[in-house]
């Protein structure tokens, strides 16, 4: 009787501590997810890939792990609901809004338009997406091409450089001339 009252408990507590973490997982995805865009991406290799992004006005900005950005454009006609995250149980997703694009387009995918709609890129669209992107790909096709290092130097790197090469020309002046004395007079 003892064994089988032990069993119950440890059942119970089991059970218990399953209903405590799915609760707090389901909190945690519901606060994460908030004021959030999910955003497919089919790269060109043809894999699908998605990212949670927090819309800035009417661009999404997100950091590659190359460093670079990539700005893409909200459509609230080409919205539309999904359950995130993927996979998970149904009682765990939250319901959020998604956008799928294709890779190097900043446009999102019309999937429920009949007719190809016409494109949302405005010229003042247009000039939030590809002044940065422009400029920084040209600094950077210039630096490759001269050879240069990838990254500019730092300022402060320059400076130390600086001290550093004058106070090796007055140790060297004072070295020479024999002291202060020779040199101020």
């Amino acid at each position: 009787m003892t064994l089988t009252l032990v069993l119950l408990k440890t059942l119970a507590l089991a059970f218990g501590a399953i209903f405590v973490i799915l609760t707090i997982t389901s909190f945690r995805i519901k606060t994460m997810t908030k004021g959030k865009i999910c955003c497919f991406y089919i790269n060109d290799d043809k894999l699908l890939t998605w990212k949670l992004i927090e819309p800035d006005s009417e661009l999404l900005v997100w950091n590659k792990k190359n460093g670079d950005k990539v700005k893409s454009l909200v459509s609230k006609e080409r919205l539309f609901d999904v359950d995130y995250p993927l996979g998970f149980p149904s009682f765990m997703q939250s319901r959020i809004k998604a956008l799928e694009f294709v890779a190097g387009d900043a446009e999102p995918k019309d999937l429920f338009s009949k007719t190809p709609g016409k494109s949302i890129i405005t010229e003042q669209l247009l000039a939030k997406i590809s002044d940065d992107a422009v400029m920084k790909g040209m600094w950077r096709d210039l630096r490759e091409g001269l050879g240069l290092l990838h990254k500019a130097p730092n300022v402060k790197t320059i400076m130390l450089i600086v001290v550093i090469i004058v106070a090796i020309l007055i140790v060297v002046l004072v070295m020479r001339n024999g002291g202060l004395s020779g040199i101020l007079g």
